[in-house]
């Protein structure tokens, strides 16, 4: 089974890298961060893209802004707005195609 988790460089992303470990199955594992392959989550080309590419058939979604008081900030609205609701709806439209 091909796994695409996103957020690795997260607190959950890396939890997700031990258990990769002790798995048989494939993971990817895509950050905006150096270190790891790229995956734009918030653009849903790119993901239906490396969904298809990489013949995904399960994502873990470790990606999202925790910062609480920063998410309050109304300049930040919109880019939380992309990354806690369009960024998990593009993966599960291109999950579900």
């Amino acid at each position: 089974m091909n796994i695409l988790v996103t957020g690795a460089n997260g607190q959950l992303g890396n939890e997700m890298q031990l258990v990769a470990r002790s798995s048989t199955d494939r993971y990817l594992f895509t950050d905006v961060c150096d270190g790891y392959e790229k995956l734009d989550i918030t653009d849903l080309d790119a993901v239906r893209q490396y969904v298809k590419q990489h013949n995904i058939d399960a994502t873990v979604n470790c990606a999202a802004w925790t910062n609480v008081d920063g998410a309050e900030d109304p300049s930040r609205f919109g880019l939380v707005e992309k990354l806690n609701a369009t960024a998990p709806e593009n993966l599960a439209i291109a999950m579900k195609e």
